[in-house]
């Protein structure tokens, strides 16, 4: 007869680790800052502070490294700076597979120029596509709706760029949810005292202004060179302005760069443009992942139904 307790305990971790996909970015995900084939691949001016690993690959070098001061690389491993190394190599091998990745989940909702540039602008989670450019002013917050593993995917033609002193917002967080800003063709600017969120995909250059802040994210260059000048990046989510249903600040458990995207998912567009110009009205829809709890359950509920028929035949 066939031991079902034992049976279990073998199945059950296997379906565990089916319902917790790989994060969307594999090992570049480890990096908050990840420069390529510029000369140098990262250059820094005055005082940086990092949260994350640090790399560039092909090219060996970073300016200004000196002034850039790693709090830790979240127990992402030793050394904290990888310098064409295997490292480097193979984390910019994973972000060529995420970009090519999140550009087929397209093209979503498009947005025009007036959606995005006009004051104060809420979005819910889903992809969310331009044809060239992506020029943010104002406020942008991007509510997830309390939803666990909600992703927010912006695949822009050409450029990103975040005005000077712009902003984007982050609220009702859930567990593992992402932002991502996609460009396979284009470079960032992230201006002078902007306040960033996400993680930045970019083929080309990665630009900050002065004082500009990145949270919650990375700055992932796949060819072109990072500019840091008096910036601060993190993978974590300290900035206050990422908020739970409560109001209050999430900090570093909720919200997740790197994941909350597996394979075959399919998003429907959250959103539809509505209003007055410049605004956007959040509709019923967006993301939604099922918990690995429901997977699991689900997948030992079929494997019960299973044995027992085996048992009685």
């Amino acid at each position: 007869m066939i031991n079902l307790r034992a049976l279990c305990f073998v199945v059950l971790p296997m379906l565990a680790l089916r319902a917790y996909a790989d994060p969307v970015l594999q090992t570049a995900g480890n990096f908050v800052v990840l420069g390529g084939s510029g000369a140098p691949g990262v250059t820094n001016s005055g005082p940086t502070t990092l949260t994350g690993l640090l790399g560039v690959y092909p090219n060996g070098s970073i300016s200004g490294l000196g002034s850039i001061t790693i709090n830790g690389a979240n127990g992402l491993g030793s050394p904290d700076v990888h310098l064409a190394d295997a490292v480097a190599q193979k984390a910019q091998s994973d972000l060529t597979t995420a970009i090519s990745g999140l550009g087929s989940e397209g093209p979503g909702t498009s947005l025009s120029a007036s959606s995005y540039t006009a004051g104060i602008v809420t979005l819910l989670p889903g992809v969310f596509s331009t044809g060239s450019t992506f020029d943010l002013t104002g406020t942008l917050t991007l509510d997830f709706g309390n939803l666990s593993n909600a992703s927010f995917i912006f695949l822009i033609g050409s450029s990103l760029t975040a005005e000077v002193g712009s902003t984007v917002a982050l609220s009702n967080v859930g567990a593992n949810d992402s932002v991502f800003w996609v460009m396979p063709g284009g470079s960032a600017t992230i201006d002078a005292g902007a306040t960033f969120a996400g993680n930045i995909l970019a083929s080309a250059n990665i630009s900050f202004g002065t004082g500009a802040t990145l949270d919650c994210g990375r700055a992932l260059a796949s060819t072109g060179a990072v500019t840091l000048l008096t910036n601060t990046l993190s993978t974590g989510c300290e900035n206050s302005l990422v908020t739970t249903s409560g109001g209050t600040a999430a900090g570093n458990s909720n919200l997740e760069g790197s994941n909350g995207l597996s394979g075959g998912i399919s998003i429907t567009p959250p959103v539809t443009p509505g209003g007055p110009p410049g605004s956007i009205t959040p509709v019923a829809g967006g993301l939604v992942v099922p918990e690995p709890n429901s997977l699991l359950l689900l997948g030992t509920s079929l494997l019960g139904l299973f044995v027992r028929r085996r048992i009685t035949a």
